[in-house]
């Protein structure tokens, strides 16, 4: 989730935000890992790439978080999006929006096939005023408040109404620091989730309602979210900034009837109890990136693995992965995975947002997306395949599960 401004590009505020949330130390609480051969193949995932290489409309986005929703669906969720068309290679006529979703089918039978780029169906909002489209979710505008909302990347499906599904994704609420017109000039208000209480319908007919959760800006709760069904809880991972401005890993957990009343919310604290102030949740791992994903993974007699996806802190350009038997750990050392090498292509360009897709993955590997990104932003505009999730497959025995 970054902020611009460039040719084209209609959106004040000119910010690379992320790098604010990142972390910069490595410490924890960790297991140690199985042995690792250096010899596991990471593939490239050409058809992956190409799904998300639409060249009107839709052109480019970041956070890039997936889900399996109801229908046989896969959605995705995006940061700041690029809005236009692509020519000679080329970003025109762009405006930038702050986040966007995307359909495709999904088939459980051969759940990482990917889609064709037809297939993928993206959703923003309306036009302004201008004539200019808008972002998919965003706040009310009564009073003149000058805000808006980016993706955190986690989301679940809840059980709603009448035996349907209801759709959680969290985000974060930010706004302008008055007086401050530098780069930095913006600050997160509180933590929210949209809920679409009829996911089971088309993308067109929902009207996400968004609701306030958290108003503490040293914690963004939903950077990911997992159902368990012993007990029945909703967990929902967030970062907490420390003392010296790292970001460590908490957890919380809920009722799926209780999800909306964030009162109801548990934080797991010191000694492994679970308490109810937010302030005493204690990190399960230290010193982690400001996105990330965890997924559950089945091991070949049946055996529950959670593993965990981010790019190295801070600005570093490798994929990081964490394994662990349970939500709350304890989680294994950070094994670098993956070295993005297209950062070495220019000096300005920088990798971020790494995640897992375990769904939309082949049987005994994991899908995993990053976005590249440049400091340069006359290179967005004049190479279209850079701020586009691009995709890698590991094996799951270089994790040590199989």
């Amino acid at each position: 989730m970054i902020r611009f401004i460039i040719r084209n590009i209609c959106r004040p505020l000119a910010a690379w935000t992320f790098i604010l949330f990142l972390a910069c130390s490595c410490s924890g609480r960790f297991k140690s890992l199985p042995s690792q051969s250096p010899c596991h193949k990471i593939a490239g995932q050409d058809q992956w790439d190409g799904a998300f290489a639409g060249v009107s409309g839709w052109t480019g986005g970041d956070v890039a978080a997936s889900f399996i929703i109801p229908g046989n669906r896969a959605l995705w969720v995006f940061g700041d999006s690029f809005i236009g068309e692509i020519e000679d290679g080329r970003r025109i006529n762009s405006t930038l929006v702050n986040n966007t979703i995307a359909v495709h089918p999904y088939d459980p039978s051969h759940p990482g096939q990917a889609p064709e780029d037809r297939q993928v169906k993206y959703y923003w909002g309306p036009n302004d005023a201008n004539g200019k489209p808008t972002a998919w979710v965003r706040p009310s505008e009564a009073g003149g408040a000058k805000t808006w909302y980016w993706p955190t990347g986690g989301g679940v499906v809840l059980p709603g109404p009448e035996d349907g599904s209801k759709l959680a994704l969290f985000l974060i609420e930010l706004e302008k620091k008055p007086g401050d017109n530098s780069v930095w000039g913006f600050q997160v208000i509180h933590d929210a989730v949209a809920m679409v209480d009829n996911v089971d319908a088309p993308v067109e007919q929902w009207r996400p309602c968004v609701r306030e959760i958290s108003a503490d800006p040293a914690i963004e709760w939903g950077v990911a979210a997992l159902m368990s069904s012993s007990p029945d809880y909703v967990l929902i991972y967030g970062t907490k900034l420390d003392a010296s401005k790292n970001r460590n890993l908490v957890l919380g957990r809920v009722k799926p009837s209780e999800f909306e009343n964030f009162s109801a919310w548990e934080f797991l604290g010191p000694d492994g109890q679970w308490l109810k102030s937010q302030d005493r949740a204690e990190p399960i791992v230290k010193g982690i990136a400001s996105e990330l994903s965890v997924d559950k993974i089945t091991d070949q007699s049946g055996g529950m693995h959670l593993v965990m996806v981010y790019s190295e802190p801070p600005l570093g350009n490798r994929i990081m992965i964490r394994t662990s038997l349970n939500p709350e750990g304890p989680w294994s050392e950070a094994m670098p995975v993956f070295t993005v090498t297209e950062t070495g292509q220019g000096k300005a360009l920088f990798v971020y947002a790494a995640k897992g897709h375990a769904p939309l993955s082949e049987n005994g590997t994991l899908l995993v997306s990053y976005i590249v990104n440049s400091n340069d932003f006359n290179e967005l505009v004049e190479d279209f395949a850079l701020y586009r999730p691009r995709f890698i497959s590991v094996p799951l025995k270089a994790l040590g599960i199989r």
